[in-house]
């Protein structure tokens, strides 16, 4: 089951058509930082559910959960957005693949 926080529409009105060639690479970049920062939101909060749930959290135990959560969405992510961003390996397959990877089509 998809959790409805992460799921994120490709569909935003900003793209030229359904087919995965016809969508712009900007508009699948712009979907993919949605979904990493909806990742991010997600996984922050139930890590800190599941801390708090054995204690309290310091303010810098709660930094270092966050810094993990940017640094973990990142590194999975900044390849796939630098695959989007650089033209000599931005192609019809690679968006394509990109969307199909991340789920972007996925209604919301």
């Amino acid at each position: 089951m998809t959790d409805p926080d992460v799921t994120v529409p490709l569909s935003t009105g900003d793209d030229v058509g359904d087919g995965a060639d016809e969508r712009s690479a900007e508009t699948v970049r712009r979907a993919l930082r949605r979904r990493r920062r909806a990742v991010k939101r997600r996984e922050v909060r139930t890590a800190m559910d599941r801390l708090e749930a054995r204690g309290q959290l310091t303010a810098r135990q709660r930094r270092t959960v966050e810094r993990m959560a940017t640094a973990i969405v990142e590194e999975v992510l900044s390849p796939s957005e630098a695959a989007l961003v650089d033209e000599s390996r931005r192609t019809e397959e690679v968006v394509a693949t990109v969307v199909k990877l991340f789920d972007l089509d996925s209604p919301g």
